[in-house]
């Protein structure tokens, strides 16, 4: 998981983003580079809650799919996604679903 300081900092970049001038233009930065990260970690978010069952190939692979045709959509609720699961931790060790056997 991504540390709470990157949550403040994301939060910080969104309320700079909107300022002119280089404060703007950094902001946008730190929100590009954040909100990539926060991304990410709302995808293993998804993988760790398929981890274990029999569809996860197919959920997963609409999940990408869907990334690919609707980005503009699905990433930011996977943005969401993994700033929920910073702030909240959703994935403590040693939870989860079971694997299968492979």
């Amino acid at each position: 998981r991504m540390p709470i300081l990157a949550a403040l900092l994301f939060a910080a970049g969104l309320l700079s983003a909107g300022a002119g001038g280089l404060v703007g233009i950094v902001g946008m930065a730190i929100v590009g580079a954040f909100g990539t990260a926060f991304t990410l970690q709302g995808l293993a978010f998804a993988h760790f809650v398929t981890r274990g069952r029999g569809s996860r190939g197919l959920i997963l692979a609409l999940l990408y799919c869907l990334l690919i045709v609707a980005g503009v959509f699905v990433t930011p609720l996977l943005t969401l996604l993994g700033l929920v699961d910073t702030l909240f931790p959703l994935r403590r060790r040693g939870t989860g679903f079971p694997t299968s056997p492979t």
